[in-house]
C-alpha cells in the first residue's frame, strides 16, 4: 500500500491528474508509471499533460536585477485572463529570481528544474504554460520598465554612478524603446542579413523611378541612411522631444549607454 501511495503521488506530479484517476491508472497498468501516464492521456485524465500542444500567444514579461546583472523573462498562456492571475504572476517573477539568482539564461535549463511547478500551474489554470525566453545584459547600472506587463525593457548605463535625475533619464530612454522598437543601439550592431535586405528592397524601389545611375545611387545612400537612423537608438529621434535624438539627450544628461534590450510578448 505505502508503494502505491509513493506511485500515485509520482504520477499526480507528472500529470496533474486526479488521486482516483492516478490510482486506477497504477492499477490498470500494474504499477507501470509511464504506461499509466499513457493509458491517462488516451482517457483524457491527464490534464497537465494533454494541455502541452496547446498554443500560448498570451503572456507576461518579469525582470530581475541584481547588481550588474538584468535578466528579463517571457512566461506565455494560453489567455490574456490567465496572464492576470496572481498565480501566474507570482510564478513568472520566482523564474526571473531564480534565473537571476543562479545566472541562468537558458529556456530549457529553466524548463527542467521548474517541470514540476508548471504542471502544477498548468493543473490549476487548466491552461498551457510556457517559459518561452529569458535574457540577460550586463551594466554597471541597469534600470527596467515594463509596459502593460507585454512589453519589457533593460536599459544599461557604463556611468559608475547616476544621480536620481539621470535615473530618471535612463527610465524615459526605456519608454522611448518600448514606443520605437530600436533593433539596437548603434548602427555597426545591425545584423548584415538585416542590412542587406533592407539594401536589396531600396535598390529595387529606386530603379522603378527611371533615374539616372548617379541619381539612383543617391536616392538609394539617403534612404538607407533614413533606414538607419530610424532603427538603431542613438540615432532615433527623442519621442518626448523630436527636437533632438537620443545621443543629443544623453550628452545633454552626461548618461553613457552600454546596451539595452527589449522583450514583447508574442514577438520573435
Amino acid at each position: 500500500m505505502d508503494h502505491l501511495f509513493l506511485l500515485i503521488k509520482e504520477l499526480r506530479k507528472k500529470t496533474g491528474s486526479g488521486l482516483i484517476d492516478c490510482k486506477n491508472a497504477l492499477i490498470h497498468t500494474r504499477g507501470d508509471i509511464n504506461k499509466a501516464i499513457d493509458y491517462l492521456r488516451s482517457s483524457g485524465t491527464c490534464l497537465a499533460l494533454n494541455k502541452l500542444s496547446n498554443k500560448t500567444t498570451e503572456g507576461g514579461v518579469f525582470v530581475c536585477i541584481h547588481n550588474t546583472t538584468g535578466f528579463i523573462l517571457e512566461l506565455n498562456a494560453e489567455t490574456d485572463f490567465v496572464t492576470h492571475t496572481n498565480e501566474f504572476k507570482k510564478f513568472g517573477q520566482e523564474l526571473v529570481n531564480y534565473a537571476s539568482k543562479h545566472d541562468i539564461d537558458n529556456v530549457n535549463v529553466l524548463k527542467k528544474i521548474f517541470k514540476k511547478e508548471i504542471v502544477s500551474l498548468i493543473t490549476k489554470v487548466s491552461e498551457n504554460i510556457k517559459i518561452n525566453r529569458i535574457k540577460k545584459i550586463f551594466g554597471n547600472i541597469i534600470i527596467s520598465y515594463i509596459h502593460m506587463n507585454k512589453i519589457g525593457v533593460l536599459v544599461a548605463s557604463s556611468n559608475l554612478e547616476l544621480s536620481l535625475k539621470q535615473k530618471e533619464c535612463m527610465k524615459n530612454i526605456a519608454m522611448h524603446i518600448v514606443a520605437l522598437n530600436p533593433i539596437c543601439l548603434t548602427q555597426k550592431e545591425i545584423p548584415q542579413n538585416i542590412i542587406d535586405r533592407e539594401l536589396s528592397i531600396q535598390t529595387e524601389l529606386a530603379k522603378k523611378t527611371g533615374k539616372s545611375a548617379l541619381l539612383l545611387q543617391r536616392i538609394i545612400d539617403g534612404r538607407m541612411k533614413k533606414f538607419i537612423n530610424n532603427n538603431t537608438l542613438l540615432n532615433q529621434k527623442f519621442v518626448m522631444d523630436i527636437k533632438k535624438n537620443i545621443r543629443e539627450f544623453l550628452e545633454e544628461n552626461k548618461v553613457s549607454l552600454s546596451g539595452f534590450i527589449r522583450l514583447q510578448v508574442g514577438t520573435a
